[in-house]
């Protein structure tokens, strides 16, 4: 039997988001983790979408805004400095 292959196009733009978006999610986690220690974890992997990350993050404690403050400067200090994201 023969099977006939279809030809198929890759969207580079929209891939390149996603696994931008990705990046920054581990990046988001790793200083959610750094602020709250363990009591932060990790709940889903995650819903990558073309411009928006909607992971869900578990505590054992009600969450302290200024902990929040303190996760925004930290992560805003990695992003300014622009490193470079390796395999």
């Amino acid at each position: 039997m023969l099977v006939a292959l279809s030809r198929g196009r890759i969207d580079w733009e929209r891939i390149y988001r996603i696994m931008s978006l990705h990046s920054v999610s581990n990046i988001v986690y790793y200083v959610m983790r750094e602020v709250f220690g363990e009591k932060c974890r990790l709940a889903s992997l995650g819903l990558l979408e073309n411009e928006r990350d909607r992971s869900v993050y578990l505590f054992d404690e009600k969450l302290d805004k200024e902990k929040l403050c303190q996760v925004e400067e930290m992560y805003n200090k990695i992003m300014l400095n622009g490193y470079d994201v390796r395999i």
